[in-house]
């Protein structure tokens, strides 16, 4: 059986694989969402992006301008918490992310064998890290749709000469880069594939890409006219020149870049290579390194790209020097997938020219072992992945809530902490009427300025004192003024009382 020969499927099945591809994962998710605010599978970004979607305002650097947009719209729907909403985002890009690898399949094995396109995608919706991103109010499902979008739509044009399919391509750049700048890692396939096709992508074609680039680009637009307006979530205030860079090159996490020390790469590799098989078990592993090299023997440019990016994306996630780096890996891991699809498509190759072609039992067999494959993924994956009955981000923000008097003050630390309770000020309406104030923000002149015009009266420390002076002063200054608690006793130096109210603590004389 030979590509487009018809042996395994005619191409009139892809458009309905095209549809299962998509309401199949996106089941799967909606079922498995949270009812409210999770800080599971590295989610503790949450409360900032829904409070932010909520306020209209501007969320943790680098400032997500088309996440925020998206957010807005999904919050005006009818039902469920605010984070449950904006998880519901996630659910649709990660289930369009499914969508699009599939299309990206069908360029490298050819639309009549959609069903290895169709299995290997199952395959990469239903592991553990694309489906964990896609039930939780996060950027990097629908980072993965505009990176894999954006690599189908090029690969189409390389294979068709669709002028259509190149400016699709550069329009989702350009949103993309409107989005995580992390997509810039797929110019590596981009350079490859137009290379090869020099000939075709001429000035004037890439006239159109800078023209549709920039037009995905103009999202950023809404950073500065946002800040003008003040919002409460308001990361950099970008309403100048330094603090719209501040924003967008992602300026507090630029050390974590490359950051590893060289003596726990090696760590790092092995936890890669144990992250790779839960991901997709050992008989996808050994699919998608038969695919890799099958691919290469067949169509080196496709290869070279591909391995290009992902090869990329590792060094990058496997460098980046946090815990939860390997969420920056979906890209990677679509590639792999794809890999998984050339590999299936080669094996049944091989068998079929050992034979003559298929007989009616192996293509049977075949298509029990396709559906098997993203079946036994979603059976072995379903409980790490279902959030329905998480409730310990929830239930934490309902405590704090019944905890606080309308005008405490909180002072904050770490991200699921803080980022709850501005989640509970700024996306429950009416919950809640005080302040809650990131304390090392505090350290920074964008943020004193904020919380001083909100809050006129509060007495702010020199931001250079040490910690625990610079603790004492701020607890000092405002006690006698309005209620405080902390998240922690740590943020209460020696000599204050401190009394537990709910998860928080009290601090009074």
């Amino acid at each position: 059986m030979r590509r487009g020969s018809g042996g395994l499927s005619s191409p009139r099945g892809a458009r309905a694989a095209e549809m299962l591809v998509f309401a199949a994962p996106l089941a799967v998710y909606v079922a498995t969402l949270p009812a409210g605010l999770t800080w599971a599978h590295e989610g503790a970004d949450g409360g900032d992006l829904v409070a932010a979607a909520r306020t209209l305002g501007i969320p943790h650097p680098p400032g997500y301008p088309l996440y925020t947009l998206l957010a807005r719209l999904f919050l005006l729907m009818g039902w469920g918490t605010p984070a449950h909403r904006v998880a519901l985002l996630s659910a649709v890009a990660g289930a369009g992310a499914a969508w699009a690898l599939f299309r990206l399949c069908l360029a490298l094995v050819g639309r009549s064998r959609w069903p290895l396109a169709l299995s290997a995608s199952l395959m990469w919706a239903f592991a553990p890290i694309p489906w964990g991103q896609a039930v939780i109010a996060e950027v990097y499902a629908l980072g993965a749709l505009l990176a894999v979008a954006f690599l189908a739509a090029l690969l189409h044009w390389r294979n068709t000469a669709s002028r259509g399919a190149w400016r699709a391509a550069w329009l989702l750049f350009g949103l993309g880069m409107a989005h995580h700048p992390l997509i810039a890692a797929c110019l590596v396939p981009a350079g490859v594939w137009a290379w090869q096709q020099r000939r075709r992508a001429d000035r004037r074609s890439w006239g159109e890409a800078v023209g549709l680039v920039a037009l995905g680009l103009a999202f950023y637009i809404y950073l500065p006219l946002r800040a003008a307006a003040s919002p409460p979530i308001n990361w950099g205030e970008p309403r100048t020149l330094a603090g719209f860079w501040w924003v967008v090159s992602a300026a507090p996490y630029r050390p974590y870049a490359f950051g590893l020390p060289l003596g726990e790469w090696p760590s790092r590799l092995g936890a890669w290579a144990s992250l790779l098989l839960g991901q997709f078990k050992v008989w996808g592993v050994a699919l998608g390194l038969w695919g890799a090299l099958a691919l290469h023997e067949r169509d080196r440019a496709a290869s070279w790209g591909l391995l290009g990016l992902f090869g990329l994306i590792t060094v990058y996630a496997i460098g980046y020097d946090t815990t939860d780096s390997f969420v920056y890996l979906l890209p990677a891991l679509a590639v792999f997938a794809a890999w998984i699809a050339t590999g299936l498509g080669d094996i049944a190759d091989r068998v079929a020219a050992r034979r003559a072609g298929l007989t009616r039992a192996a293509q049977v067999g075949l298509v029990v072992a396709l559906v098997a494959l993203p079946a036994l993924s979603l059976g072995m994956d379903w409980a790490a992945c279902d959030l329905r009955g998480d409730r310990e981000a929830q239930a934490y923000v309902d405590a704090s809530l019944a905890a606080l008097p309308a005008d405490a003050l909180v002072l904050a630390d770490g991200d699921r902490q803080t980022f709850a309770l501005w989640y509970a000020r700024w996306a429950l309406d009416g919950a809640f009427h005080g302040e809650v104030l990131s304390v090392p923000l505090l350290r920074l002149d964008w943020y004193r300025a904020q919380v001083l015009r909100r809050n006129p009266h509060l007495v702010l420390p020199d931001a250079n004192l040490p910690q625990e002076a610079f603790l004492a002063q701020l607890i000092g200054g405002n006690v006698d003024d309005r209620p405080i608690f902390v998240t922690a006793e740590y943020l209460a130096p020696g000599g204050w009382k401190v009394e537990p109210a709910g998860p928080l603590l009290r601090v009074s004389r």
